[in-house]
């Protein structure tokens, strides 16, 4: 699913709680990628 930008106390924050693609066993690989990519 695709991120919404959402009104949180007059900020905007990242709502992803339509986001099932972390949730499938089979892209655990992806998900592991993008974190250890981030933590470089």
């Amino acid at each position: 699913g695709r991120y919404q930008l959402i009104d949180h106390k007059g900020k905007k924050i990242k709502d992803c709680s339509d986001c099932s693609f972390p949730h499938i066993p089979e892209n655990y690989d992806a998900i592991m990628a993008v974190l250890r990519h981030q933590m470089e």
